[in-house]
C-alpha cells in the first residue's frame, strides 16, 4: 500500500476520501490534494503508528458538512445573526432589575 506524503499519485493508492453533504447525502470523492495535505496525512500515519504500535496498512477518511447547493447563503446567515443580536427576543415580562455587581462604599 502506498503511504500518504510519499510522492505517489494519491489517484493511484487504495486510500478514499469522502466529502459528505448531510441535507442531500451527496458524496464527493476527494482527490485534489497539495503536497502540504498529503505531507500532514502520511506524518499523522506516522504519529498513529509509533504511539499505538498499530500497522496501518489503509484508511478511509469522511468529511461530514453541507455542499455548495445545501449550504445556506452566507450573506443571509450573517444577517439572521445580526438581527438576533441586534433585536432579542421581546418578552411580555416586566423588565427586570439588572443585579448589583459591586457596591459604591461612602
Amino acid at each position: 500500500m502506498a503511504r500518504c506524503g510519499t510522492g505517489t499519485n494519491i489517484s493511484q493508492s487504495d486510500h478514499q476520501y469522502h466529502l459528505i453533504c448531510t441535507v442531500c447525502r451527496k458524496v464527493l470523492n476527494y482527490q485534489d490534494f497539495e503536497k502540504e495535505e498529503l505531507d500532514l496525512l502520511g506524518k499523522t500515519e506516522d504519529l498513529l503508528e509509533r504511539k499505538s504500535g498499530f500497522l496501518i496498512r489503509d484508511h478511509n477518511i469522511e468529511y461530514f458538512g453541507l455542499c455548495r447547493k445545501c449550504r445556506p447563503d452566507r450573506a443571509g446567515v450573517l444577517r439572521e445573526i445580526q438581527s438576533r443580536v441586534l433585536e432579542p427576543e421581546k418578552s411580555s415580562a416586566e423588565p427586570k432589575e439588572e443585579p448589583i455587581l459591586s457596591k459604591e462604599i461612602t
